[in-house]
């Protein structure tokens, strides 16, 4: 199982990895080459900072599932799915970069990037930030984007989950929160930290179940721990009614996220490899997308399938930004499971917007034949479902401040069709095969 740098080497050795040598800026370049490339990029020379900086390393799913050493999606869900139920312990060590690495005196060192032109500040975003409860004894590792203040401060985003519960536990009793921030993680660190697993199971614990090489350690300076083996650790502090103006940030939408007041880390300590990679995830960039939505897609199926067990797969969509639309394949025993599939699947992933339900004839992954389906197999009057006033995702720009928004969910499984809906067949000689595979080049 790979580590980032294990991986970095494999990706190069399947030729997806291109390496820049030319000179660029921390402002839009690297941002502006990565949106336009799908290969994993290594920027060598990157305003005469020290880090070679590497961007889409997980930005494709054939690049994930090599990363969890999975051969389909349905297998890379169903190990997702597993994992979170997993009774599995991370390995906790005594060495690694915290312990080893070299201590650098300023997050100014660090190439921390200006992605777009309407972001308030360079951010880093692909920390994963973990921190521990001492009095109820929970471990809780997200990954969050952190707006670059000075050199001894950062901003977190913290959104209403499971580190914001945490955070506000910690400070009612006066306390101030420790963190610890890894960047440079193994894929299977980075992918479990995208996961929403219950509140009190560390996602550590899921990295460790997707490959049992993950290991952690103990600070040094603040209660938590991070990733052993991370190319760059920084210790911090929250401390209680600490906040600044963060934002705006160009999120995953590509629009601009809202300016909020946030907490502010007081940075502790920084350790970096003497060599380290910079990992950058590319707001917005397929990086991004895939690693909010692929978790998702698991919960909405772990979730779907306890109602409906012939649902087949689901996918949120590129052109949903990987987050806003998803599309499930079913094949429906029962009149009416396709709305239930539709309301659990809402249940499943909040920011859900629009489900589209096809049977399990089409493929998810077309977006041609999704849209057949909805053009043969539907009629709005009856198969269509239309929730308003409901939470959706602070993120889709025409949802109002509070989040809330229109759904819809499309039946498109033309299951009421069923008795005089015939799909014409052809017939296919040998001959027929052979020239067809002719003209299409493909060697019989």
């Amino acid at each position: 199982m790979f580590d980032f740098r294990s991986f970095l080497d494999y990706l190069k050795k399947i030729n997806e990895v291109e390496v820049i040598e030319e000179k660029v800026s921390l402002e839009y370049d690297i941002a502006s080459i990565s949106l336009n490339s799908n290969k994993t990029l290594i920027f060598k020379n990157v305003n005469n900072k020290k880090f070679q900086v590497v961007t889409n390393i997980l930005n494709t799913r054939k690049k994930i599932c090599l990363a969890l050493e999975c051969s389909s999606m349905e297998e890379l869900h169903k190990k997702i799915i597993e994992a979170i139920n997993t009774k599995k312990h991370v390995k906790e060590v005594n060495s690694g970069t915290v312990h080893e690495g070299i201590e650098i005196d300023s997050l100014y060192k660090l190439p921390i990037i200006k992605y777009f032109k309407e972001d308030a500040a360079p951010y880093i975003t692909s920390a994963v930030v973990s921190t521990y409860d001492k009095k109820t004894e929970i471990e809780n590792v997200s990954i969050h984007r952190l707006m670059l203040l000075n050199e001894k401060q950062l901003a977190i985003r913290i959104v209403p989950r499971h580190l914001y519960f945490l955070m506000k536990e910690i400070h009612k009793r006066g306390e101030a929160m420790d963190v610890a921030i890894s960047i440079g993680v193994p894929p299977a660190v980075i992918l479990a930290a995208s996961c929403s697993p219950p509140l009190g199971k560390s996602e550590y614990d899921m990295a460790y179940s997707f490959n049992e090489n993950v290991s952690v350690t103990k600070c040094r300076m603040v209660n938590a721990r991070c990733v052993s083996n991370a190319e760059i650790v920084i210790e911090g502090r929250i401390y209680p009614g600490k906040e600044v103006d963060e934002g705006p940030f160009t999120d995953i939408t590509g629009t601009l996220d809202r300016v909020r007041k946030q907490p502010v880390i007081d940075v502790l300590r920084i350790v970096v490899k003497e060599d380290a990679y910079y990992h950058a995830i590319v707001p917005s960039g397929n990086e991004h997308q895939l690693l909010m939505g692929i978790p998702k897609e698991a919960s909405i199926l772990e979730n779907i399938i306890k109602i409906c067990p012939n649902v087949k797969d689901v996918r949120l969509t590129p052109g949903g930004f990987h987050w806003l639309h998803a599309i499930i394949s079913m094949k429906e025993l029962t009149k009416g499971d396709a709305k239930n599939v539709i309301l659990a699947a809402f249940s499943a992933h909040p920011s859900l917007k629009h489900v589209i339900i096809v049977d399990e004839e089409t493929n998810i992954d077309d977006p041609i034949e999704i849209e057949k389906s909805i053009a043969i197999k539907f009629q709005a009057d009856k198969n269509m479902i239309l929730i308003s006033g409901i939470r959706g995702s602070t993120l889709d720009p025409s949802s109002n401040e509070d989040g809330l928004t229109t759904k819809v969910g499309i039946d498109a499984t033309g299951s009421f069709l069923r008795e005089k809906y015939i799909k014409a067949s052809i017939i296919m000689s040998e001959e027929a095969k052979k020239i067809i595979n002719r003209l299409r080049n493909i060697k019989n």
